[in-house]
């Protein structure tokens, strides 16, 4: 079914959307019990393809190797996109103003934000959405389903996508680098926030010292060591901080959670900076 107001082929029977209608015809045998089954976990594929590389999350194999960094991935497709972080390219333009993709599928939501459609809604609180994957993640701060875990520590995420970044804390991986001083980072926003030291007309600066800080959040912060405000409260011992990060790392004082492992001896620590810090005593 071709839903005019997504701009998308709509299944009629749980709502998900494509961009094709050969990808609906595909999704459908889901429905109609044509499909194809993984004999590990029962997941089902409506391509013999797509069990073919879900397969591999099973086995471990990752046939496709990015040539510049190594890494190696299940499908041709994802090595494709992968390849875009190094290259830059991106060959999916917005007609509106400009902005560019590396998957039309991004692209398409992007135009969702210049014509203000939103056509997913929670049933829960009724708030809008311009992607159903947005929605289905929305959901889950309703459900406090965290279907995504980490194999090394167990810990959970409710994003796909935050798992990954979390991952590259354990493997070390950095694939976005500065051109201007070479410096990598594990993900592309945190590149980006990387970048703005190098140019100073985008810093932010303090009126009481001076400072200068390269988001507009991060002067917001600073301020309170000024003014004295602790806007957030430790809900176990009340205590005050200027920051939610700063929140996040007291409590972990309280629930003892040791995310980072060390990969020489197993040692575990609540933060990342003291197990930088323990890496060099095997190191020198």
């Amino acid at each position: 079914m071709w839903n005019e107001k997504a701009k998308m082929f709509q299944c009629k029977l749980c709502g998900d959307e494509f961009p094709k209608k050969t990808k609906l015809k595909n999704h459908m045998r889901m429905h109609s019990g044509e499909c194809y089954e993984c004999e590990t976990c029962g997941k089902s594929f409506p391509m013999k393809y797509c069990l073919i590389v879900h397969e591999r999350i099973h086995s471990g194999e990752k046939p496709f190797c990015c040539e510049q960094c190594g890494k190696g991935f299940a499908a041709s497709s994802h090595l494709v996109t992968h390849i875009r972080t190094h290259t830059g390219e991106r060959p999916f333009s917005c007609k509106h103003c400009g902005k560019c993709f590396t998957r039309g599928s991004h692209l398409l939501i992007h135009t969702r934000i210049h014509t203000g459609e939103k056509p997913f809604s929670c049933d829960i609180c009724g708030k809008g959405f311009s992607a159903n994957s947005h929605l289905r993640r929305h959901v889950r701060t309703h459900t406090g389903e965290k279907p995504f875990k980490c194999s090394t520590c167990g810990k959970a995420f409710s994003q796909g996508c935050t798992l990954s970044l979390h991952m590259r804390k354990h493997t070390g991986e950095k694939p976005f680098s500065c051109d201007t001083c070479g410096q990598s980072y594990p993900s592309n926003t945190i590149l980006r926030k990387h970048m703005r030291r190098h140019d100073v007309k985008k810093q932010f600066q303090c009126d009481v010292c001076g400072k200068y800080f390269i988001l507009q959040c991060l002067l917001k912060i600073h301020v309170r060591t000024h003014t004295g405000e602790k806007p957030f409260k430790c809900k176990v011992c009340q205590k005050g901080f200027i920051g939610n990060s700063q929140l996040l790392r007291h409590m972990k004082s309280h629930t003892g959670d040791k995310p980072h492992v060390c990969a020489i001896c197993d040692k575990h620590f609540s933060y990342f900076c003291l197990l930088k810090n323990h890496v060099k005593t095997h190191t020198g």
